[in-house]
């Protein structure tokens, strides 16, 4: 995933975490084991597809200066631990959450397993 953001704010802002959202259906009671825009960071989000909602803290946390744009490279590393079905799918989304707060979140999106626990 590549997230662009531009600080439209009168301040410096500090890009401190993320949060990755998630919708389900399925039950987890099983056992189981190209733009001119510098890229700004890169970073790794681990979370369970079951979790409604996973705070990542932004390490390293990243300054977006008034109007200066950064890309953040963003890979997603989903879990299905638990899971009762070797087909699953779930709708995500990804916030990034300055200092202040404030939220800005990417559109809902699927994402689904390929019937060997792996996710496409």
């Amino acid at each position: 995933m590549r997230l662009t953001l531009v600080n439209r704010g009168a301040g410096v802002r500090i890009l401190t975490a993320f949060e990755v959202e998630t919708r389900t259906w399925l039950p987890f009671s099983c056992s189981s084991a190209d733009f001119a825009i510098p890229v700004a960071g890169e970073y790794t989000l681990k979370f369970h597809v079951a979790q409604s909602i996973t705070k990542i803290p932004a390490v390293p946390e990243l300054q977006f200066p008034h109007d200066k744009p950064g890309t953040l490279l963003i890979a997603l590393e989903p879990s299905a631990l638990g899971v009762c079905s070797d087909w699953w799918t779930a709708d995500i989304r990804v916030a990034v959450v300055a200092d202040d707060g404030k939220r800005s979140t990417t559109e809902w999106f699927s994402i689904r397993s390929t019937g060997n626990r792996r996710v496409r």
